[in-house]
């Protein structure tokens, strides 16, 4: 085995042409959890944020697609059709940019400064990000 799936994903082709796939976690970098994900059921290392939302790239631009009721995202106002910016002032052209720009802010529980386009018009807003397995309330399976 050389990796674990792990997300799926809607344009796994970079050259354009549209096909749907799957990112994976190469097995040497689940080796030093592999302990941690067998007694606790992930890593112990801080939570990325989480915002709640799906995002995709469409005609260039990445657009909220689906927002969770009552996650972060949709207690700060982020709505399904928002065209997102930027990310704390960082401009966003790709699904990859966005999640690396919320990631650099820190571990979940940070404030998200998003900036937004609603029907052409700019907005900004900022999400308090949580760690999905608390609002997921996920049993253990294990």
């Amino acid at each position: 085995m050389v990796g674990v799936g792990s997300l799926f994903v809607n344009n796994a082709q970079s050259n354009g042409e549209k096909m749907p796939g799957n990112m994976f976690v190469p097995i040497d970098l689940l080796k030093p959890i592999f302990a941690e994900l067998l007694t606790e059921g992930r890593s112990t290392a801080p939570a990325k944020p989480w915002l709640g939302m799906f995002s995709a790239e469409h005609q260039g631009r990445v657009v909220i697609t689906w927002v969770a009721p009552y996650g972060p995202a949709s207690k700060a106002g982020v709505k399904p059709g928002d065209r997102l910016l930027s990310v704390q002032d960082n401009k966003v052209n790709n699904v990859p940019e966005f999640y690396r720009n919320l990631w650099k802010l820190g571990a979940a529980g940070v404030d998200v400064p998003l900036k937004l386009s609603r029907e052409g018009e700019p907005m900004d807003v900022v999400v308090k990000s949580a760690d999905r397995y608390d609002f997921l309330h996920m049993k253990r399976s294990y």
